[in-house]
């Protein structure tokens, strides 16, 4: 919300969020904690929203469309081992993309981001109704 109680929103593409009524922002925003990113995600298409929304730093592992082998998992596990992510956001549609939030599935000719989402379900908690796991240490 903004000083004068106007509702803060952001437009991208055909994807428009309201945060005061994004669960998903809305939640990451109170629980960040000291982690420098509200949440990482594969890439910066589905991450995009988010960041526009909150003005919030959120890491996309994978690049601009999720294809970049940017980190190996040891590396993501550091990472949140030390405090800088926290949260990750799953993708969700039918067809592997969260469409409110951009993105598609992850192709298995990119094994970092296939072992980076494998390690994230095996060592964080999902977060009940919410795209996103904990991966708190």
């Amino acid at each position: 919300m903004t000083n004068d109680r106007r509702p803060v929103s952001a437009v991208v593409g055909r994807s428009s969020i309201v945060i005061d009524q994004d669960p998903l922002a809305q939640y990451l925003l109170a629980h960040q904690g000291s982690a420098r990113c509200l949440a990482a995600t594969q890439s910066a298409m589905q991450a995009a929203p988010l960041i526009l929304s909150t003005g919030q730093s959120v890491m996309a592992i994978g690049g601009f469309s999720g294809s970049d082998n940017i980190l190996s998992v040891d590396e993501f596990d550091a990472l949140v081992q030390v405090g800088e992510v926290r949260y990750f956001l799953m993708q969700t549609s039918p067809q592997g993309g969260n469409s409110r939030l951009g993105g598609g599935s992850v192709p298995p000719n990119m094994p970092r981001q296939v072992e980076i989402t494998e390690w994230v379900q095996q060592n964080c908690v999902s977060v009940p109704n919410l795209p996103i796991y904990d991966c708190a240490p």
